[in-house]
């Protein structure tokens, strides 16, 4: 009984030692035991402030001095141009330099910021231009293209081909791309062509009637045509030796000097002559007929004649036959597709075929493949009207896009083609336009309220009532803030809007 009595004894003396320990440490106090006083602890700094409510500290009061409200001002006119652009020469500074390439996400756009001889005015005159009409030979028959004097306004701030024609009322001066003064211009002695030689010089037309008369002389009509002026580096006006049944490239354009040129060794022989012809009306018409080889070294590479024949593009030229029958042909010289085919349509026996444009103005995008595609004109009419009553029936005259082996890209519905450049068409339906792109991908929603055709990557849209420009990926490059934006030229844009007119250049580096 010793040992278990032993155990006890030090198990006591172990919790007496816990709680007097315990007890130090405040966890519990003995009522009968009165603690002693604390004495004060040392203060531990730390960067955390306190957690306590700082002290109310009253300060002697201070006489605040008056006030004076500032005085109240309508706010400034808002900025037309939100964007800042670079000054053309600073741009230039910094080693850009204009240029006529399709735009891309490392150009800039820099203002041109030079003192021309211009007015705030968007025209202070008018001029007369040539414009293309239409004469039917019957309802629903095939058309002639004729070039009838028409009044419009001369803008009193242009770009042609990467010069710049500045009005002035009086006199139209001529400065280079960079706002250099090089000559003066009459718009009422010459107008622009839209057309280049093929040294690449942007060309002026003057208008000129010619008659022409049956062999028998009881018959004679008066048509139009035109001589040609190509401009020098001094802006001065030459006479050129401009042909253009054999230098057209097809289209009435601004466009850069490297659009319709080939890019294929292969070459044209042309050779040319006057046609005089009576149409189902009785009348005379007149134009010039091509005849066409396709060369190699100067030599032609088959016997093949062609009547049009266009620069080789992506490995494709465009060409006619004697019934001004369009299609394609390889580096061979060999047909791609058909393109002229005869079947049924709703009951009717018809002929579905492609032709050239009518008009130059609206040519962009025919000939030359871009991307895989092409504009082409289809036109399908009622063969046996034309057999039996020796009248066409046109049944429709639309333009299509085709790719390379002659199938045609699917237009949304209800959408009709305008222009096809830079790999994207400029669609319209019902008076509102939009641009989609060669994979059928649209830029940007279909609903501009008026568009133009993309030119060295660029196009002139407008939306809200103002006009901006956007890039091929749908990208604002100028901002929708403009009244007037004309599309660019040879890497100039001019703009016009309540604060006159703006000059801007498109740069690479």
């Amino acid at each position: 009984m010793t040992k278990p009595r032993k155990v006890l004894s030090v198990a006591a003396l172990a919790l007496a030692a816990v709680l007097v320990f315990l007890y130090a440490l405040e966890y519990y106090d003995f009522t009968f035991i009165e603690r002693p006083e604390k004495k004060p602890e040392t203060e531990v700094v730390t960067d955390a402030l306190p957690e306590t409510t700082e002290p109310t500290v009253t300060e002697p009061p201070v006489t605040a001095p008056p006030v004076t409200a500032p005085p109240v001002t309508t706010p400034p006119e808002p900025i037309i141009d939100p964007e800042t652009f670079p000054s053309v020469s600073a741009a230039g500074a910094e080693g850009y330099y204009l240029t006529t390439l399709p735009y891309t996400s490392d150009m800039i756009i820099a203002e041109l910021r030079v003192a021309l001889e211009e007015t705030d005015s968007f025209s202070l005159r008018t001029r007369s231009w040539n414009k293309p009409l239409y004469d039917y030979e019957h309802v629903n028959g095939p058309a002639e293209l004729l070039w009838v004097p028409t009044e419009e306004q001369l803008p009193a701030l242009e770009a042609y081909m990467g010069y710049i024609f500045a009005d002035t009322g009086d006199t139209v001066y001529i400065y280079d791309s960079y706002g250099r003064y090089l000559n003066t211009f009459n718009p009422y002695y010459f107008e622009f062509a839209y057309k280049r030689d093929r040294h690449g010089n942007p060309l002026m037309r003057q208008a000129y009637n010619y008659t022409v008369s049956t062999e028998d002389g009881t018959q004679s009509e008066t048509f139009k045509d035109f001589n040609y002026y190509y401009m020098g580096n001094d802006g001065g006006l030459y006479t050129s030796g401009y042909n253009d049944a054999a230098e057209n490239r097809g289209v009435m354009a601004d466009y850069p000097a490297y659009f319709g040129t080939t890019d294929s060794g292969l070459g044209r022989l042309c050779k040319y002559n006057r046609v005089v012809q009576k149409t189902v009306k009785g009348k005379l018409k007149s134009f010039i007929r091509t005849r066409w080889n396709i060369t190699w070294n100067g030599l032609p590479i088959n016997d093949v004649i062609y009547y049009a024949l266009f620069p080789y593009s992506s490995g494709y030229a465009c060409v006619t036959d004697e019934e001004d029958i369009m299609y394609f042909v390889n580096d061979q010289g060999k047909r791609t597709f058909e393109t002229k085919k005869e079947y049924v349509l709703s009951g009717r026996y018809v002929v579905d075929q492609l032709l050239l444009p009518l008009d130059e103005t609206t040519a962009l995008g025919c000939y030359y493949y871009e991307y895989g595609l092409v504009k082409a004109r289809r036109q399908i009419y009622d063969y046996y009207q034309l057999e039996d009553w020796d009248l066409m029936y046109i049944m429709s005259d639309d333009y299509v896009m085709l790719y390379t082996d002659g199938s045609e890209f699917p237009v949304p519905t209800g959408y009709s083609v305008k222009t096809y450049s830079n790999g994207v068409m400029l669609l319209e339906k019902n008076g509102t336009f939009g641009y989609m792109d060669y994979t059928g991908a649209w830029l940007n929603s279909p609903d501009y309220e008026d568009a133009r055709h993309f030119m060295e990557g660029l196009a002139p849209c407008k939306k809200d009532g103002k006009w901006g420009v956007i890039d091929t990926a749908g990208n604002t490059v100028l901002p929708f803030v403009y009244d007037y934006i004309q599309p660019t030229s040879s890497g100039i844009i001019i703009t016009h809007s309540e604060n006159g007119w703006n000059t801007y250049m498109k740069m690479a580096k």
